[in-house]
C-alpha cells in the first residue's frame, strides 16, 4: 500500500484558494506570467491543461512510489516525493525572483 502523501494548496499570488489541483494553479500562473527567459516576446503557445498535467503527475508518482516500497528505501519516499512536488514551484519562485530582479532594475534606471 502506497503511503498517501496530502499536497498543500498553491498560495501564488492569483490564487482563489477554490477545490482546484496545485498543477492547475501553477498551470494558471504560467499562463499569466507567459514568462520565457531570454526571450524578448511572451510565448503565445497554449499549456497543457491541468487535467493532462494532473494525470501525467500521477501515472509518474505512483510507479515512483512503488519503487521504493518494501525497500530500505521507503523511509525516504515522503521526502523524495516532496521534492518532486516542489520541482514546479521552485521554477515559479525562480521566476517570480527574476521579474522582481528585472521591476528593481527598471526603477533603478
Amino acid at each position: 500500500m502506497v503511503n498517501e502523501i496530502s499536497t498543500p494548496p498553491f498560495d501564488g499570488p492569483h490564487s482563489d484558494h477554490d477545490e482546484r489541483s496545485p498543477p492547475a494553479h501553477l498551470l494558471d500562473e504560467l499562463a499569466f506570467l507567459r514568462y520565457r527567459p531570454f526571450e524578448d516576446d511572451p510565448d503565445s503557445r497554449p499549456l497543457p491543461s491541468s487535467d493532462a498535467a494532473a494525470l501525467a503527475l500521477e501515472s509518474v508518482v505512483e510507479p515512483l512510489s512503488g519503487l521504493f516500497i518494501d525497500t530500505w528505501l521507503e523511509a525516504d519516499l515522503p521526502d523524495l516525493l516532496w521534492s518532486f512536488v516542489n520541482l514546479p514551484h521552485s521554477k515559479a519562485d525562480r521566476i517570480g525572483r527574476d521579474l522582481d530582479d528585472n521591476r528593481r532594475g527598471t526603477r533603478a534606471a
